[in-house]
């Protein structure tokens, strides 16, 4: 339907294919950006918290990033590069090995990372050669140039050469350690000074955003691009501070399921980390609008990206509430995946059922 729409300009195409991108994700994308079971959609947003048969191929997620690519491209709405964002850092990284060698067929969100099988006697399968394509979508379109000027989608640390309207070269260089930090620096370097416009985009979920401009404040929309029309000269410089403090994200109500996120990172635990059995029966502490304090490690454990302590309540049978206790989490990317020993983990913290509620 894309393609047809780029032939003909009819926009009954583009609107069938943008309906079924939301639809999918709407009723099937889970909390790490991918979803489908046995190669099939089945509702499967609202059953994430369970065990499922061959869940999160690596082919559907590497083909949703793609998909959403090309509506970014088609469109440049914002809510696409976040779908990128949120499959690309959690489910796509989640299923390569850490070493690169190898990339997993399906990755569950509770249990243990496990091989899949080879196909058609080639000693691999489908998902090793569609994990590296998802891995290449990202440097296409980090920052791309359209008939305005230029839109900065994600954020990755390396310089950018574009073409601006006006027909000269342009030099985006970003400085950042996100999504580690929600810290970004941009520096534009041209031969010569040109009007045009900037897009930045600030993802849905980050609620609390500085954007400056050679240090003077631009207002700011979290899900939308903030749009800078100026004339730019060598050297202005933005400066982004996004909002990664930690949330929590409930599925369900009777029973109910609790997740963590920080920026567009889902935080895990896993078995590696210590503490209490990672099946064990926690709850986060959380503020009155569902943050979460995460103190970073002070040094993070071998093959572990990203790792936290967060405050929980242990699942108790005492008459008086106890003092919460710091339990480790990481990076989804990260739990469980090894190159070598296995490592129990876990996404959702199942919780307790309360007759009285």
């Amino acid at each position: 339907m894309r393609e047809l729409y780029r032939l003909t300009g009819k926009p009954e195409y583009k609107e069938a294919v943008e309906k079924t991108w939301e639809n999918i994700r709407q009723t099937e994308i889970n909390i790490t950006g991918s979803g489908a079971s046995v190669e099939c959609w089945f509702g499967g947003k609202n059953l994430q918290t369970i065990p499922i048969e061959h869940y999160q191929e690596t082919c559907v997620t590497a083909t949703w990033i793609k998909l959403s690519q090309q509506l970014l491209k088609l469109t440049g709405d914002a809510k696409y590069a976040d779908a990128i964002e949120q499959s690309f850092y959690n489910a796509l990284l989640g299923a390569m090995k850490p070493d690169g060698s190898d990339w997993a067929k399906y990755s569950p969100l509770a249990g243990e990372r496990l091989q899949g099988s080879e196909q058609c006697g080639m000693g691999l399968n489908c998902c090793v050669a569609s994990g590296p394509r998802g891995l290449f979508t990202l440097p296409l379109t980090t920052v791309m140039s359209d008939k305005k000027g230029v839109q900065v989608n994600f954020f990755v640390d390396g310089t950018y050469h574009l073409q601006t309207p006006g027909g000269q070269s342009i030099e985006v260089i970003q400085q950042t350690a996100y999504p580690v930090s929600g810290n970004v620096s941009l520096k534009f370097l041209l031969p010569k000074n040109e009007y045009l416009s900037v897009r930045i985009r600030i993802p849905a979920w980050s609620l609390q955003s500085a954007l400056t401009v050679n240090g003077k404040p631009v207002k700011v929309v979290p899900g939308q691009y903030a749009e800078i029309r100026r004339t730019w000269k060598s050297g202005d410089t933005v400066n982004l501070m996004l909002d990664v403090r930690g949330r929590v994200i409930r599925m369900g109500k009777q029973p109910e399921n609790i997740a963590i996120v920080r920026g567009p990172i889902v935080l895990s635990r896993d078995a590696r980390l210590g503490g209490p059995n990672v099946d064990a029966i926690i709850t986060p502490v959380a503020d009155k609008d569902g943050y979460v304090k995460l103190e970073p490690a002070a040094e993070n454990q071998k093959g572990i990206w990203m790792q936290f302590k967060a405050p929980f309540m242990l699942e108790s049978y005492k008459e008086y509430v106890s003092s919460p206790v710091y339990l480790s989490l990481c990076d989804y990317a990260s739990a469980g995946n090894t190159n070598d020993e296995k490592s129990w983990f876990r996404v959702w913290f199942p919780q307790p059922f309360d007759p009285k509620k």
